[in-house]
């Protein structure tokens, strides 16, 4: 009995010593840097011959690159309210870029931009990431870490949505009264008198150079005085949205190596805020390493949709079309990860992923409990960052799209991703509405086979449309429908809101075909460069 008794009470203290252990590991400092409009080949590593990205490069020499991530959405608010909330966009309704004059989350009776002209409206959305939610910040605040926000929030503007109010402990470079309507890439007196943070900023400062100091300063600031709490840095820069507005001195650099590259990307203005991003990551990395701090920092790198090839600022040459589009140059991203003897140095990853898998992501390598009733819709990644050492691997998985609204290049559309193939819905054509591709045999959507394979199409039209339905996803309305025709009156009255004059009076038609024509233009152009 001595023997065996002696054996539990040292089983309970081993046990327990292993508790005790396991509670004081010390959890990892996260660094989120999230940037507005980044193709899926403009940096180096990823494809591109023509930018200059040796910081980004090396972040991926030094860590994983996935070659297969997906933005949750192809404009900027819903997928930045997917990765906060973990949520696909239609299931909290947030689908659409926020208007700043939205005051509470409810549905809005009215829609942005209205589709005058089309078979169907846009659908009805929300303009702020819905309160009820509990974002990852929320989450990593109550596991103990210490939270700062930095840039472009897109989310919400009004008390209440702001990042002040939804887990942040510091923010910088957030414009309370037009985040995101405007990008002041050199500050103005006007600017910093509007910004929040950024004490150093002055006058004719560049904002993404204004920013990465400050932040490398709140590095320093929490080592020095926070060191028994771990930190997050959420990195949101305005870079690379247009205006294309350059750091001076770079352009001429970049036009002098166009002489020697030929390149499909060739915009040097465009080419200069690339140099700038790239720099931002070399100071948050290199203030990392003299700080001792990269063997307990988990560093992310990633953007919110695909590159705007709009007025030709970049390529995402082979794949087809770019922001906003339904094809993959819309939702295909940069996503790298590193973090020092965790992660497997110079690794490629082609698993499937999307903006809401970061959430979870985040709550596993902290340590923390997850919340699949939060994070639904995304799945951990640490297994796949530690190549199964840590968690599981990614199962194979459909992947839902859905964004419900016109743009400049798109019209209403929903998508799924599942095994071989993919389709997306059409909600604005006559004919059809949908299109097939095999991304396997066909990754840059050449051969439409909706009339090939009808069978394929009514299977995945039908889990498709099961998904929208049980995650309560707003649909395009009907132009003809009561609700229709009661906004088309407001419309003629005039009582309709929009963000401009021309998408309040939009009338041209948007559907697959004109989608199709317009992505098959700009890729004849891109294919000419490089002739």
């Amino acid at each position: 009995m001595k023997i065996k008794s002696i054996a539990i009470i040292l089983s309970v203290v081993f046990l327990g010593g292993l508790a005790v252990e396991a509670r004081t590991v010390k959890q990892p400092n996260i660094v989120l840097i999230y940037m507005d409009d980044l193709g899926w080949k403009d940096i180096g590593c990823c494809g591109s011959r023509f930018y200059k990205t040796p910081n980004i490069d090396r972040l991926a020499r030094q860590g994983m690159r996935f070659t297969h991530a997906y933005s949750a959405a192809p404009i900027c608010s819903p997928s930045r309210g997917a990765v906060l909330s973990g949520k696909f966009p239609g299931r909290t309704q947030f689908t659409a870029v926020m208007q700043t004059d939205a005051t509470d989350d409810s549905l809005y009776t009215q829609s942005k931009i209205l589709g005058v002209g089309n078979q169907n409206l846009e659908a009805l959305h929300r303009h702020v990431l819905p309160r009820g939610e509990t974002l990852f910040a929320e989450r990593l605040k109550a596991g103990g870490y210490r939270n700062c926000f930095f840039g472009k929030w897109h989310c919400g503007h009004a008390p209440g949505f702001r990042p002040h109010d939804r887990g942040y402990d510091e923010v910088h470079a957030f414009f309370s009264t037009c985040d995101g309507a405007r990008y002041p890439h050199y500050l103005m007196p006007a600017d910093i008198d509007e910004m929040e943070g950024l004490p150093k900023a002055k006058p004719g400062d560049y904002l993404s150079e204004a920013m990465s100091v400050q932040a490398c300063d709140f590095i320093e600031e929490h080592m020095e005085l926070h060191a028994d709490k771990p930190f997050l840095l959420h990195l949101c820069h305005f870079l690379v949205h247009a205006p294309i507005v350059p750091k001076k001195g770079l352009p001429e650099q970049y036009a002098e190596r166009l002489k020697t590259v030929k390149s499909d990307q060739d915009h040097c203005q465009y080419a200069s805020m690339i140099e700038s991003m790239d720099d931002s990551v070399g100071m948050i990395m290199d203030q990392l390493e003299r700080l001792g701090l990269l063997e307990n920092t988990l560093v992310l790198f990633s953007s919110d949709n695909g590159g705007l090839t709009l007025h030709e600022f970049t390529s995402n040459y082979p794949l087809m079309g770019g922001k906003s589009f339904a094809y993959e140059g819309g939702y295909r991203v940069p996503l790298i990860a590193c973090w020092k003897d965790r992660i497997s140095p110079g690794t490629l990853n082609s698993t499937r992923t999307v903006g809401m898998d970061l959430y979870p992501t985040l709550l596993e390598a902290a340590g923390l409990d997850l919340d699949p009733k939060q994070h639904v819709d995304g799945l951990s990644l640490l297994g796949e960052l530690t190549d199964g050492r840590e968690g599981h691997l990614l199962p194979v998985r459909p992947l839902y799209f859905h964004h419900p609204h016109y743009t400049h290049a798109s019209s209403p559309h929903s998508i799924i991703i599942d095994g071989d193939y993919k389709l997306i819905r059409y909600y604005n054509d006559e004919e059809g509405g949908y299109a097939l591709f095999n991304l396997i045999e066909d990754p840059y959507e050449q051969k439409d086979l909706f009339k090939e394979q009808p069978e394929t199409v009514a299977v995945l039209g039908r889990k498709l449309r099961r998904f929208l339905v049980e995650t309560g996803s707003q649909m395009p309305v009907p132009a003809e429908s009561a609700e229709g025709r009661r906004s088309l009156e407001l419309h003629a009255r005039g009582q309709t809101k929009g963000w401009f004059e021309k998408t309040r009076n939009l009338k041209k038609v948007f559907n697959k075909k004109t989608e199709r024509e317009l992505a098959l233009a700009e890729r004849a152009l891109q294919e000419g460069k490089l002739k």
